[in-house]
């Protein structure tokens, strides 16, 4: 067996638990943490009831300005049409391309699988998870790629085998484990065929005719990426903790927890020492000895305890002993993850207009950045899409929505001040959300802006043509 099946194997394992805590993370899956064993037990089952998932906030906040507004051919409409109608649309790749960039930013990478489609004249788009699929780089560079692997678990009669797929820019090499046998060993894995040739006879590897991996990296940083919300962790679990034990204390408020104090020198107390049911019945209630008892529940009602010194009741935690801490551990969040506060408190007072765009600078910054990391693996995933359909050497360019949107009255206010100051009506669009296809259509071009100082410099009519005929006017001083 190849030293690269083994390795691929143990590689995409050994980074399976961290992909599966981003994923706890994010879907809010992670239980609350205990210190003590003893608490542990008691509580455990009650806490997990009781969860706020505040650690998906630094992902969504970033994954919904993390949209592509079009993928272009450059220079070429026919083939923009082509990557359009056999490639974006059948795939249904306005939905698939947002979800997928949502994973790549939820575990750090993202992997998307491009090969022929069932039928002639198809491309596939398939998205992969980081948990079964890996991309191995050349340990000098840690850019180019060598070769792709995925690893996944299948049950045939009853047994559990294992499966895994090496893909090379030249062949693709398929393995199964045999029946009953682990993958950590060489010795567990044998080729396995899935096709024949015109013969009838397996083929075994497969050929990659286009010379390329077929296997394309989504991914934050390099050369494996990392999760968006990573640094969100630990501000989640004391969160968690603070709100779940808030509210396993609830219970305390509603019904605090009483006591009655029993005097021993007391005699003839309340039914003469026999237990007594504390009910609540108009007509009073009777022990397990069917004894009667005077105490009745109902307004102005006055109970008489013989035989007790003192009542009372025990205070339950103040709910601000856990929310307020919690409210900070929730701010530790906004701050580690670079994610602006509003974002975790949306019912608060909203920045609007430039404080807004202060509070999302960060923010921005970081889409801005995940743009950038992300438009080459999709520009090659199109590229190789239209390279299967028989295009060769199409430069495809990915255009996004812009990191910051205009939302408010404010904002528009700032954008028509950008224009009076002479800003081009174009720039001055997009930088508000707007495609370049739309201000297309409306016809805004980049003519720049007039403005009064502009303006001022200009005529505010035509002048008049030269008039060669016309007389030299005489000085004043010449004349009698």
């Amino acid at each position: 067996m190849p030293s690269d099946l083994i390795h691929a194997v143990t590689e995409i394992r050994e980074a399976f638990d961290d992909y599966q805590i981003a994923e706890d993370y994010y879907e809010g899956n992670v239980p609350e943490i205990f210190c003590n064993p003893k608490i542990r037990k008691l509580i455990q089952k009650t806490g997990e009831e009781y969860r706020f998932n505040f650690a998906k906030t630094p992902v969504n906040a970033v994954a919904n300005r993390l949209v592509i507004n079009a993928v272009t051919v450059r220079g070429n409409q026919a083939q923009t049409n082509v990557l359009q109608e056999q490639v974006w649309e059948p795939n249904n790749l306005t939905l698939n391309t947002a979800k997928w960039n949502l994973r790549a930013l939820e575990y750090g990478d993202a992997y998307v699988f491009v090969w022929d489609g069932v039928e002639d004249g198809t491309v596939q788009v398939i998205y992969n998870s980081p948990k079964t699929t890996r991309i191995f780089y050349d340990a000098e560079t840690e850019q180019i790629p060598q070769y792709a692997a995925k690893l996944w678990q299948e049950s045939v009669a009853d047994q559990k085998i294992w499966r895994c797929t090496l893909y090379y820019a030249d062949r693709i090499e398929r393995y199964v484990t045999k029946p009953g046998m682990g993958p950590e060993e060489e010795a567990s894995w044998e080729p396995f065929t899935r096709t024949l040739s015109d013969d009838g006879d397996p083929v075994w590897p497969e050929v990659n005719p286009y010379g390329r991996l077929p296997v394309f990296h989504l991914r934050t940083d390099m050369p494996y990426g990392r999760p968006e919300h990573k640094d969100a962790y630990g501000p989640q679990n004391a969160i968690t903790k603070q709100l779940a034990t808030q509210l396993t204390t609830t219970d305390y408020q509603g019904f605090p927890q009483r006591y009655a104090l029993m005097d021993p020198d007391i005699v003839g107390g309340e039914t003469n020492g026999d237990s007594i049911d504390w009910g609540d019945s108009d007509s009073g209630s009777t022990d397990a000895k069917g004894i009667k008892s005077k105490l009745t529940a109902g307004p102005s009602n006055v109970w008489e305890l013989h035989g007790t010194r003192a009542v009372g009741e025990f205070n339950p935690a103040d709910p601000a002993n856990f929310l307020d801490p919690a409210d900070k551990y929730l701010r530790y969040m906004a701050q580690t993850t670079d994610t602006p506060l509003h974002f975790f408190e949306p019912g608060g007072d909203q920045p609007s207009g430039e404080s807004r765009l202060i509070a999302d600078s960060t923010l921005t910054k970081k889409v801005e950045d995940r743009q950038a990391a992300l438009s080459t693996p999709w520009a090659d995933i199109f590229e190789f899409s239209l390279l299967i359909l028989g295009i060769k050497a199409a430069t495809v360019d990915v255009r996004w929505k812009p990191a910051q949107a205009i939302l408010d009255k404010e904002g528009w206010e700032i954008v028509a001040l950008k224009i009076a100051a002479g800003v081009p009506k174009r720039q001055a669009l997009q930088e508000a959300g707007y495609s370049a296809e739309q201000l297309d259509a409306w016809g805004i071009t980049d003519e720049p802006a007039v403005t009064p100082q502009t303006a001022a410099q200009q005529p505010t009519q035509p002048l008049e043509p030269e008039n060669t005929n016309r007389p030299e006017a005489v000085p004043a001083q010449a004349t009698q």
